[in-house]
């Protein structure tokens, strides 16, 4: 057995939606653990209730989507915080209570307020960290740009940690975004996105100033298909060391006892 990394992240996203029932969830996870993964992005909405009390909004996370996915996270062990790729009942939510205007005062409330109560709840039930991912690659599905920095600010002034994927599509728009993210995932990492290669003199540049900034830098889908050892291996061990990065998500993980079934 190799000594496990203490500062390093290996992960697979995982789930669209709740699975279904907290004992499939539990074994899922407890399959990732086992073959050495130290994190989890969780895709999927938070599945709390909310409320409106005067003009605030409440939310009750004690059986939410996220609070399962948290229980059945410790109970693996993973050691490292968990990234959250939000779903979309937090800002549906918040849009409703403003009826429909995003650029509002009473949509950034409501939406401050439920990531507020997450926070919240999690420190009161000794949760591990969450990096908040409010939409899925901006970057290159630049019509949800916009929605994801508005997100991303409001995440910040919630005083959540936040997470953006894919940062090296779109360098301009990136720049938008760099203040407001504390963990950078670039696909693929700088080998190689469609025609962008880094010179490793830019890339050790690049890499050295995210720490300097507090920043964790991870990749994503180097390899998506799951059956190449040898570009795992790679992507997993030398590829991050040699290019000082804090590790690697892939999508998505799959577990099955009958893979043909």
């Amino acid at each position: 057995h190799l000594k496990e990394p203490t500062d390093k992240w290996f992960g697979m996203y995982d789930g669209l939606n709740l699975p279904s029932g907290s004992a499939d969830l539990a074994a899922r996870y407890g399959d990732m653990r086992r073959h050495g993964l130290t994190t989890v992005g969780f895709a999927g909405s938070l599945g709390g209730k909310y409320s409106v009390e005067g003009d605030r909004v409440r939310a009750d996370l004690g059986e939410s989507a996220l609070a399962a996915v948290v229980a059945a996270y410790r109970k693996a062990g993973f050691p490292a915080p968990l990234v959250w790729l939000m779903g979309s009942d937090v800002k549906g939510y918040a849009l409703k209570h403003a009826g429909g205007d995003p650029k509002s005062d009473k949509f950034a409330e409501a939406y401050k307020a439920i990531v507020k109560a997450v926070l919240r709840h999690g420190r009161l039930n000794q949760w591990p960290a969450i990096y908040f991912q409010p939409e899925d690659e901006v970057f290159a599905h630049t019509q949800r740009f916009e929605d994801g920095l508005l997100q991303l600010k409001l995440l910040k002034e919630a005083e959540a940690l936040t997470e953006m994927d894919g940062p090296n599509v779109d360098a301009e728009r990136a720049k938008q975004t760099s203040a407001f993210t504390d963990m950078l995932v670039y696909a693929y990492g700088p080998l190689l996105y469609r025609e962008r290669v880094y010179s490793p003199t830019v890339w050790e540049t690049t890499a050295n100033q995210f720490h300097a900034d507090g920043k964790k830098l991870l990749y994503y889908n180097f390899d998506t298909t799951g059956y190449h050892p040898e570009s795992m291996r790679f992507s997993n061990g030398f590829y991050i060391a040699a290019t000082h990065a804090d590790g690697i998500l892939n999508w998505a993980y799959s577990w099955a006892r009958d893979p043909y079934g």
